[in-house]
């Protein structure tokens, strides 16, 4: 989840300043700010695109997937899938 120091950087925060905004320790937010994305608490995530101002897609990046296509077929596929969820939005 490095788009977390990415917009960070462009609110202008430091990573003490952010964390105490959302309510965690600094260290929690190198945890963060360092790809383990997988241990955020969904709020403590909302918080930070809250702070940030960014969607949670915008942050997650490619950790949104849990599976990252290999092949231009399975990227076909999934991009298909997307646009069918987009249609029921």
């Amino acid at each position: 989840m490095n788009n977390v120091k990415m917009y960070r950087g462009l609110a202008g925060l430091s990573q003490k300043e952010l964390a105490e905004r959302v309510g965690i320790t600094r260290q929690g937010l190198v945890f963060i700010e360092n790809g383990r994305s997988w241990l955020i608490n969904r709020k403590i995530l909302t918080k930070i695109c809250e702070e940030l101002n960014v969607s949670k897609p915008r942050i997650l990046g490619l950790e949104n997937f849990k599976y990252i296509p290999e092949t231009k077929e399975d990227a076909d596929y999934m991009i298909s899938l997307m646009e069918k969820l987009k249609e029921t939005l």
